[in-house]
């Protein structure tokens, strides 16, 4: 099943050079949407903090996969196909796996393959993964159904901003590769979170007054990671009005 995702816009500021004029927009309960508008003025910059929302109940991928005492990879029977890494994985089988656990690594497609673990991210495989070894009295069977939550979407976020003249967009996440962060550049075409998540802080320049539309793209694709797509959300937009004076 694939959902439409939300895009939430966080928190919205006006900014001059690294100081924080005013909060324009603030949103502690995550609700999904932008505001009905903003108004700035044109000396300030628009600074943005934007993620996109899952619904992990709906998100559930069955999985299963076999994995001998003591082993740390698991061999997928089922469901590899729809896997990705940084999911969440638990076990309806009681006591064989533990909380926390994830997807950290996929041999797809060439083999059938997905190692499991916790406290490393895609970027640290398979390089030094943290991996989660089975007990070495304990085997998992195919009989122990596996389940991977899509807890949140992975993938990035591009802004495009109209009209464009004169505009400058600058983002402040990782950008593409996963491996340097970008405190100081980018240009808002593939924002993400180190986890892969698709989540970006970006700050907008405008030339001068007008009105503006302020559009963050949601794209389910990461390229870096071995699976190229994210099967459960589909993309999606959200519109920011902006008027600046």
């Amino acid at each position: 099943m694939t959902v439409t995702p939300g895009i939430c816009w966080q928190t919205i500021r006006a900014v001059i050079g690294s100081e924080v004029e005013a909060n324009l927009w603030t949103n502690p309960t995550f609700a999904v949407g932008a505001p009905a508008g903003i108004t700035l003025a044109h000396t300030d910059a628009l600074r943005c903090f934007v993620l996109v929302v899952g619904d992990p109940s709906n998100d559930v991928i069955a999985f299963t996969a076999s994995c001998p005492a003591g082993g740390s990879v698991f061999s997928v029977a089922s469901g590899l196909a729809d896997l990705e890494v940084g999911q969440a994985v638990v076990c309806a089988t009681s006591g064989i796996l533990p909380g926390g656990l994830q997807v950290i690594g996929i041999d797809q497609p060439s083999g059938s393959d997905v190692v499991l673990g916790g406290g490393a991210g895609p970027w640290a495989y398979p390089a030094n993964p943290w991996i989660f070894s089975m007990p070495a009295t304990v085997a998992l069977t195919t009989s122990d159904q596996l389940y991977a939550i899509d807890s949140y979407p992975v993938g990035t976020l591009a802004v495009t901003v109209s009209p464009s003249t004169g505009v400058t967009v600058a983002d402040w996440n990782m950008d593409g590769s996963y491996t340097q962060p970008d405190p100081t550049g980018g240009d808002g075409t593939s924002m993400s979170n180190s986890g892969g998540q698709a989540m970006g802080l970006f700050q907008v320049t405008f030339p001068a007054a007008g009105a503006y539309t302020v559009e963050v793209t949601y794209s389910p694709v990461n390229p870096t990671l071995l699976n190229p797509d994210d099967p459960v959300y589909s993309a999606t937009q959200s519109t920011l009005t902006v008027e600046v004076t």
